[in-house]
């Protein structure tokens, strides 16, 4: 009998088995040359996390020289992945660096002070930070009003900047503005109307020279508006003097029912 076959015939499938979830579980490293469960290994890595860390404890200056010339060649590459990663493990960054301060604050307070000795204008502006926000969180009604008030003034200053700005916006975003002001006029007319008149109240003269821009602009959409408008102003006229009409009617009727009770009596 051939050996392979001996060998496939006499071993237990169970065995075979074993060996293979065996080999699935652990893996070869190329270094140390042992075999490792997966656990001991990054991902798509053949050394084990033990041989990466003498390599890098070792030659820990060459890595930081090589690591500094590729973030020079491209910053924001390095900075993006950097944000990203801080976004996605953000709790658990936080949870090692307070288990770290809490582990040896003395050694946090000295690395404080190192930092602050050696970029004291930028330590002292990050703190004055800290404490505007904490006045802020304490007495937000203070801050909303200086914020307008700050606001109001800009808005003083720079009005003829504003009304152009605004103009602009007007007319690259005109559609989804006039969408906008339909939808919240078939919401509350109501409301609508007595922004109107109120606008109107305040400067008559103003909304007489818009309205005639408007109409020279283009006459005959503001004729059709005109006609639509009249249109239900005298719908509107016809209803009430109907509904006028039908309430003469029902006194009427009304008092004749009572003559005819009286008649009776």
């Amino acid at each position: 009998m051939r050996p392979a076959l001996f060998f496939a015939v006499n071993v237990p499938v169970k065995m075979i088995a074993g060996w293979i979830e065996l080999i699935m579980k652990t893996k070869l490293c190329k270094i140390c040359h042992l075999i490792k469960p997966l656990d001991e290994f990054r991902k798509n890595r053949r050394q084990c996390k033990k041989c990466v860390k003498d390599y890098t404890t070792k030659n820990k200056k060459k890595i930081n020289a090589r690591r500094k010339a590729n973030r020079a060649k491209d910053p924001e590459k390095y900075n993006a992945i950097q944000r990203a990663y801080y976004a996605k493990n953000r709790e658990k960054l936080n949870a090692r660096k307070n288990a770290k301060r809490a582990a040896d604050p003395e050694k946090r307070r000295s690395a404080d002070r190192a930092r602050r000795d050696r970029k004291p204008g930028v330590m002292e502006a990050r703190r004055r930070r800290e404490a505007k926000r904490l006045e802020k969180i304490r007495h937000p009604e203070k801050y909303r009003a200086l914020a307008t008030k700050k606001a109001k003034a800009y808005r003083a200053k720079n009005r003829e900047k504003i009304k152009a700005q605004q103009k602009s916006y007007r007319v690259k975003n005109l559609e989804s503005l006039r969408a906008q002001e339909r939808t919240a006029y078939a919401k509350n007319p109501d409301k609508e109307r007595a922004q109107q008149r109120a606008r109107y109240h305040n400067d008559p003269e103003k909304e007489r020279a818009r309205q005639r821009k408007y109409k020279a602009k283009d006459p005959d959409r503001a004729r059709a508006q005109r006609r639509k408008s009249a249109h239900k102003v005298k719908g509107r006229k016809n209803l009430i003097m109907l509904m006028a009409a039908a309430d003469i009617l029902k006194n009427k009727l009304k008092k004749g029912a009572n003559d005819d009770s009286r008649k009776i009596r």
